[in-house]
């Protein structure tokens, strides 16, 4: 039903509308026309919620290019000419191209008659599309040193709509050091930062997109992070028995989810939980550090045994209170 009013429609601005004797043609969005030697209309029903009216040609003489918004009584409601008006190239560019007095009941489209005046081998096109209103960087705020992330670049319309432009869009960074870097577009990896300096550093990137010959950038700032410690564990035995030599070890875990056995650069402590008790010698073994020696306990000892660990400047503590019996009590 919709699609018969639209035609009736046409029908109608059509019959009342024959210009230089000549049948008007319908033109599609996008759709591409070449005109031989003459006079010509043309018309284009432009959907209201569309923003822009691109119409573009080429001649081999000097003709004039003329668009406009018709009434049905034939009154003209907006024109728009090619600047200069006659020439062998021709842009012409329409923001906003509606009005309420055009545009037809029930089909929310606007009627545009675009006239060739005097052309010779003119190709025409027409294009009508909607307005960037923003452009976003999406992605981490933070990336660890030596890894990488995942951007998209959204383009969001005039009428709310939005698209994942990240293949389409031109990507750069501001980082001249190279330590951040574009693999393919929207995916940057990074280098690791120097062990020397635990510091962070911040860098922008940025996304420009062009369409229809306006662009829009977009800028997000972020920090590549120094591989940082998060946590430390002991692992080992928390119940011994005199007369034995277990072995601990210390596990760093870090900021970037990744862990380590530091056990050989930390420094092992040892002492009786009762500081009063002194009869009894635990003592840590200086050639394999973790490594406890336990004497012969008389009774059960609790012990403390303390884990130091330090990395770029961060330390951290760890304590593990241990139950340690005498031989004979298992």
């Amino acid at each position: 039903m919709k699609i018969l009013k639209i035609l009736i429609v046409i029908m109608v601005f059509s019959s009342v509308n024959v210009i230089f004797g000549q049948d008007i043609q319908t033109l599609k969005n996008g759709e591409a026309v070449n005109w031989i030697w003459g006079d010509r209309v043309f018309m284009i029903m432009v959907p209201t919620d569309e923003d822009f009216l691109r119409i573009r040609s080429t001649g081999e003489n000097y003709y004039a290019l003329k668009a406009e918004i018709k009434t049905r009584k034939s009154g003209v409601v907006k024109v728009a000419r090619g600047n200069p008006w006659r020439s062998t190239e021709q842009e012409i560019l329409v923001e906003n191209p509606h009005s309420k007095d055009a545009i037809i009941e029930g089909t929310k489209l606007t009627p545009w008659y675009i006239f060739l005046i005097d052309a010779r081998n003119v190709s025409l096109k027409v294009e009508y599309y909607k307005g960037l209103r923003d452009l976003e960087i999406t992605g981490p705020w933070n990336i660890l040193g030596g890894s990488a992330g995942e951007f998209k670049c959204i383009v969001e319309y005039n009428n709310g709509e939005k698209k994942d432009v990240t293949n389409k869009a031109h990507w750069d960074v501001n980082n001249r050091s190279g330590s951040f870097y574009s693999t393919v577009k929207g995916f940057f990896a990074t280098s690791k930062l120097s062990k020397k300096k635990a510091v962070d550093k911040e860098v922008e990137i940025s996304a420009t997109y062009e369409q229809n010959g306006f662009y829009k950038t977009a800028y997000k700032k972020v920090k590549i992070l120094q591989k940082k410690l998060s946590s430390i564990s002991i692992k080992g035995p928390k119940l011994l028995r005199s007369k034995l030599f277990p072995e601990y070890k210390l596990i760093a875990e870090f900021t970037d989810g990744s862990t380590s056995d530091v056990t050989d650069n930390t420094e092992w402590k040892v002492k009786i939980a009762d500081w009063r008790d002194k009869s009894q010698k635990i003592m840590i073994d200086s050639d394999k550090k973790g490594k406890l020696l336990i004497l012969d306990v008389k009774k059960i000892t609790p012990i403390i045994l303390e884990a130091i660990y330090k990395l770029n400047g961060e330390t951290k503590i760890i304590q593990r209170k241990i139950d340690l019996h005498p031989d004979s009590s298992f």
